[in-house]
């Protein structure tokens, strides 16, 4: 009875850490397309529910289920993910009852703690998709087999009908929920059969009949779909390379032990020593393994197979086996194989410890890190939101995207889905692009899934050859490139002739600039002209940069000639190549004159391309003519600064809303290790709350860990370059620094800013600690 109440209560334990997990951060993610799909779907009608899922190549459960939910609780991230959340619950529950059925308590409560924690299923348990569900139903199907068998070895005949019916109602749901639950349909009667086999007493007639009869049952309940669906079936093409089935059993190992973002190295093959000591048999639990082990080889066997013929490699297809996987794991963890008790629960508990500690690692990595992030369409649509301006327009390519771009985006800006059909018709696409282009002056295009709409990259090259490509980001897996769409047909007569040699195979032929005046979060259209003198052997990058007095960059466009479609090694001989780049100069920058320093560098070592024009000493960059930033009519929304730090303490007149930190050329990685000697690039947002009547100091210090400066800077905002007493009321101000690392001991480090008045008097709320650092 005590045994009895503790492995209820570390069983209500393992359940409650299970939902802890899988709620923590569940909005800590943009939905991703497919997700979007999910909850546009659910919201339709379920007749077109029915349509719509077979054309996208899923039964249609799931999404009947996600329509009534929503009806429930609502379209928000927590709502549509906690229906996963909630079938990720019930698969570590019935991961324990299968542990009971096949093993014992111990082996049950080790494998729901395993389930528990798994990276793997805490993924998809926080994805509005079916992959959950459906490993929830093989396991369901599978407790309900293994209870059917134990009614036949006992001769419980009452309990054989309703254990049946319920069998046959799950392994049914699983299949409309997706079409690789097949796989568990065959689990389920392999397990069946090997029990026949190996068990005499098993071939009992009236049995035997019922379960032949309720696998026909699921056959025919499953033949209507099947035809509804059958062209789609056909005709749908593979979704991977070929896989070999070498690589099909490392994927499994290192992703069924660790999750999506793992590595293969120590820590997966000691899931693997563990999952070999789960297979060590005794006399009692030989069937046991083999259905544990049918339960996670066969599902991945079968995906090899049919990938002979047609790849379908998908990690998220092989989330039903991972219950198997957990068994075998929690019999090698249990120590079933040794004798003495108090040796088998010490290695128990290292064993566990390891596994907890190793997928708590793999864990932060998926909740923390953003490199694991999913694709991020609610910062997209932030970004678009945020600095999109009237007549900006937005393209979707490929056009499934407007499903969950739509769940984000409210904004006004018209929306174009392209191409419009499969294959791209390419008269009709020119068109359509042809008629943006003369409705819009600026063009937001999100590319994402081009292989299969677009794979000639049809609309990316079209608009790189007729537009001025100025942003070119990842969010995930998508791709935000923002266009200045000129307004007259572009011309190929030269408007600033030059003659610059790069390298010895290069030569710059000139330049034309639309505008000279530009405001600032607004984009410089920019055509370069080329000439390759002989083969181009290496690939390069051109890089065009706008720097003000103290060689702050406001402005850059690094990015291979044709916003890649035209790459220096495809150049020929004597061809002139015109090479079309945009410039979005930083928003917040300061009203003045900037300069232009334009160059090429290598993409393999990075090392710049000799420069050399005339008599003039050679240079690895070469200036063209100023231009001249304007102040815009209203100030930028704080959403368009990317501040990394936001504040907003005032300082006087004016209010500092922010600040980015960083090592000087890595401003998108914020945490790359810091050296003495390394430049430090410190970026200030400052608004001015009134206009301000004198000039403000500022003092940059670092401080070591006693508060101790050991490097300091006198300046003002912008470098005295914009004085502050220039600056309008609500006016922001992006305010660039440099700080040069000296030679200091490695250790923590702190930023001081001090803010003066005039006459040298701190301000109030002067000093202000911004983000400690660490000097390696």
């Amino acid at each position: 009875m005590a045994s009895s109440k503790r492995n209820l209560a570390l069983l209500c334990a393992i359940l409650f850490l299970a939902l802890a997990l899988r709620s923590f951060r569940l909005d800590g993610q943009s939905l991703w397309s497919d997700e979007g799909v999910s909850v546009a779907l659910a919201q339709r009608d379920l007749a077109t529910i029915a349509r719509d899922a077979a054309h996208d190549i899923h039964p249609p459960l799931y999404y009947y289920l996600l329509h009534f939910w929503v009806r429930l609780f609502g379209t928000g991230e927590i709502a549509v993910r906690s229906l996963s959340v909630l079938c990720g619950l019930l698969l570590v529950f019935f991961t324990y009852l299968l542990g009971r059925a096949l093993f014992d308590d111990r082996v049950a409560l080790v494998a729901s703690f395993l389930a528990a924690i798994s990276p793997f299923q805490i993924y998809y348990s926080q994805e509005t998709r079916m992959y959950i569900l459906v490993a929830l139903q093989g396991a369901i199907s599978l407790f309900l087999f293994l209870k059917f068998a134990r009614a036949t070895r006992e001769e419980d005949t009452a309990s054989l009908w309703p254990t049946v019916a319920f069998y046959t109602l799950f392994i049914t749901s699983a299949l409309y929920t997706h079409y690789f639950a097949f796989t568990l349909f065959l689990v389920a009667n392999v397990a069946y059969a090997l029990w026949l086999f190996l068990t005499p007493s098993a071939r009992k007639w009236p049995a035997l009949t019922l379960w032949s009869l309720s696998q026909l049952l699921v056959i025919l309940l499953y033949l209507p779909w099947l035809n509804f669906a059958r062209e789609q079936l056909r005709t749908w093409p593979a979704i991977s390379q070929p896989i070999s089935l070498g690589f099909l059993a490392q994927e499994v190992l290192r992703i069924f032990s660790l999750g999506l973002f793992a590595q293969m190295g120590p820590l997966v093959f000691g899931f693997l020593v563990v999952a070999l000591l789960g297979l060590i048999p005794n006399k009692d639990e030989g069937y046991s393994i083999v259905v544990a082990l049918t339960y996670l080889l066969l599902p991945p066997l079968v995906m090899y197979l049919l990938s002979l013929s047609r790849p379908l490699y998908r990690p998220k297809l092989l989330l039903l086996a991972t219950p198997g996987y957990l068994l075998l794991l929690a019999r090698g963890v249990s120590g079933v194989w040794m004798e003495k008790v108090r040796i088998r629960n010490l290695v128990s508990g290292i064993l566990l410890l390891f596994m907890t500690l190793a997928s708590g690692s793999s864990l932060h990595g998926y909740f923390f890190d953003p490199r694991y992030a999913r694709d991020d369409y609610r910062g997209l649509a932030r970004y678009i939101t945020a600095t999109g301006k009237d007549g900006d327009a937005i393209l979707l390519n490929a056009p499934g995207q407007i499903d969950i771009f739509s769940y984000y985006y409210k904004g006004p800006l018209s929306i174009y889905p392209l191409p419009g059909e499969r294959p791209l018709d390419e008269r009709k696409t020119e068109l359509a692009l042809e008629e943006i282009m003369a409705k819009h002056p600026r063009l937001f295009a999100l590319l994402w899934a081009t292989q299969e709409s677009d794979p000639a990259r049809f609309i990316e090259g079209w608009l790189d050859r007729g537009a001025f490509k100025a942003l070119d980001l990842w969010y995930g897996n998508v791709r935000l490139a923002l266009y200045a769409i000129p307004q007259a047909t572009l011309s190929e007569e030269i408007r600033y002739p030059r003659e610059v040699l790069f390298g010895d195979r290069i030569r710059f032929l000139g330049y034309n600039l639309l505008n000279s005046e530009v405001e600032a979060g607004d984009i410089l259209p920019l055509t370069l002209f080329w000439e390759a003198l002989k083969p181009v052997e290496e690939r390069y990058k051109v890089f065009i940069h706008l720097l003000d007095a103290q060689n702050h960059i406001v402005g850059q466009r690094d990015a291979e000639p044709g916003g890649g479609a035209n790459i220096t090694t495809t150049w020929q001989e004597g061809e002139m190549i015109v090479d079309n780049y945009g410039v979005l100069i930083l928003p917040g920058t300061p009203p003045g004159d900037y300069r232009v320093e334009m160059g090429m560098y290598s993409l393999r070592s990075g090392e710049r391309l000799p420069t050399k024009e005339g008599e003039e000493e050679p240079g690895n960059r070469i200036l063209l003519l100023p231009i001249r930033v304007l102040k815009p009519g209203t100030p930028p929304p704080l959403e368009a600064l990317q501040m990394e730090h936001r504040l907003e303490i005032d300082f006087g007149p004016l209010r500092l809303l922010g600040y980015n930190l960083s090592k000087l050329g890595f401003e998108d990685d914020p945490q790359a290790p810091l050296y003495p000697g390394d430049i430090l690039h410190l970026t200030l947002f400052w608004q001015a709350r009134e206009k301000p009547k004198s000039e403000i100091l500022l003092t940059i210090e670092l401080t070591d860990s006693r508060r101790e400066t050991v490097t300091r800077r006198e300046t003002s905002p912008v470098e005295g370059g914009y004085p502050v007493t220039a600056w309008e009321q609500g006016e922001i101000v992006r305010d660039q620094h440099y700080l040069l690392t000296p030679s200091s001991p490695p250790g923590r480090y702190r930023l001081l800013l001090r803010v003066k008045d005039a006459q040298g008097k701190e301000i109030k709320a002067s000093p202000l600690f911004l983000e400690p650092l660490t000097l390696r």
